[in-house]
């Protein structure tokens, strides 16, 4: 299980290809890690991401969070998921779970200065059933 794990969080640093991970010029195979180093790159692409979901941020309750690891959670060095509550329950969003998400990301950078708490972000897409494009990977 461990194994399968490293695997979906590390794939995507030996992708090849374009500047979206080397799945096709619409959807970016890449990592959290990638998503917060480098956004710009990835700025209103469509792109694929799995990691840890936090749900109890301090300070940040009621959002969600995706994270490169279960043990190490900063807004700083994770990516907000912009997700209505109505469908984070629907989900049933789990705490410390691995999920992986295909949605638009957005970045900060992009974001007027004026906006004080400007985080990296992705929108789920929403899929042909309604739900947005959120699937747990791994459950403990």
């Amino acid at each position: 299980m461990r194994l399968i794990l490293l695997f979906l969080l590390v794939t995507p640093f030996y992708t090849l290809g374009n500047g979206c991970g080397g799945l096709d010029e619409q959807r970016c195979m890449v990592s959290v890690i990638n998503l917060v180093a480098t956004p710009e790159r990835y700025h209103e692409k469509e792109v694929v991401v799995t990691g840890y979901v936090d749900t109890k941020s301090r300070g940040y309750y009621g959002q969600y969070w995706l994270s490169f690891s279960k043990d190490y959670f900063e807004p700083a060095n994770m990516v907000k998921i912009d997700i209505p509550e109505n469908f984070a329950e629907q989900l049933n969003i789990t705490h410390h779970k691995v999920y992986s998400i295909v949605g638009v990301f957005e970045s900060c950078n992009s974001k007027p200065p004026s906006d004080r708490d400007c985080f990296n972000s992705i929108t789920p897409i929403i899929d042909i059933n309604g739900f947005p494009s959120m699937r747990l990977v791994i459950s403990d």
